[in-house]
């Protein structure tokens, strides 16, 4: 099945807010709640977050988009995604996205993140 490329970066930040809800809730020991609008979702459960872990949670977030764009694009560049001439995207089975955060007076945090590239960003 083909997709155009925008359409691709629209599931994707759509699965990656679900991914975020997933995670936040399991440490709020509740269950996730997926809606139609996955990001008003990441919202909501933020709000039920104490404000210092709203903080850490929201780093943690913008750093594995950024991470995760560094991956995406690092792949292009070596041509492990890509679109053949019919339009059909190819790329690896599984994508591993390593992430590490450092607050001020806090040891190093590290976190990895694998991702099925069909099941978890659907493609």
């Amino acid at each position: 099945m083909t997709k155009n490329p925008s359409s691709l970066a629209v599931t994707a930040s759509a699965k990656t807010y679900r991914k975020a809800v997933k995670d936040l809730s399991f440490v709020l020991k509740q269950n996730p709640v997926h809606t139609t609008k996955p990001s008003q979702d990441f919202e909501d459960i933020l709000n039920q977050v104490p404000s210092l872990q709203k903080d850490l949670a929201i780093k943690w977030y913008e750093t594995g988009v950024k991470r995760g764009l560094t991956k995406a694009i690092e792949l292009i560049l070596a041509n492990k995604i890509y679109y053949d001439k019919n339009g059909v995207l190819h790329a690896p089975k599984n994508i591993v996205i390593k992430v590490g955060l450092k607050f001020s007076g806090f040891k190093k945090i590290k976190h990895i993140m694998r991702f099925g590239v069909k099941k978890d960003l659907g493609f």
